[in-house]
């Protein structure tokens, strides 16, 4: 009877309680120090903006130096919302699933910030998140502190967000 409440807990709980799933791969670690540039493409939308500006604070609070200056930066964070590497942006959102898509790139094997030519296998760190678009406008915050503290590390699994 223990086991059967237990199970029917457990699964109460993971549908109910709001949270985020990361996949995240680090290839290898960068020193806190080192300049990291953060994307900002044309067309950002307001999301994107206030969430840079956050993971921004959120890095800086971690130990890491973040620049607004691509030519000066040793790393380039890439962030894509809604799959922006996709051709098709013209896609009208899907409001059930959000996704975003963080590279973290030696700024040598990128030619320049506008025109985004590299080879994903080159990405010292690749974190993707899956959740609910309302769920990340909601917990955004949780969200960016929960990206800043997985920063280049490997990670696997679902964060419940608080």
């Amino acid at each position: 009877m223990k086991i059967k409440f237990t199970v029917i807990l457990i699964l109460f709980l993971n549908g109910c309680i709001s949270s985020v799933f990361i996949s995240s791969i680090s290839n290898q670690t960068i020193e806190k120090n080192s300049p990291i540039y953060i994307s900002k493409f044309d067309g950002i939308s307001m999301e994107e903006i206030i969430f840079r500006e956050k993971l921004t604070t959120a890095l800086k609070r971690k130990g890491y130096y973040t620049i607004n200056n691509f030519q000066k930066s040793e790393y380039y964070l890439i962030t894509f919302f809604n799959n922006r590497l996709q051709n098709n942006l013209d896609q009208k959102k899907n409001v059930d699933i959000f996704s975003m898509e963080l590279l973290l790139m030696e700024s040598k094997h990128i030619t320049n910030s506008s025109n985004l030519q590299f080879d994903k296998d080159d990405a010292l760190w690749v974190c993707n998140i899956k959740l609910n678009w309302l769920e990340f406008l909601n917990y955004q915050d949780n969200i960016v502190a929960t990206i800043a503290e997985n920063f280049c590390n490997s990670y696997y699994g679902r964060r419940i967000l608080f």
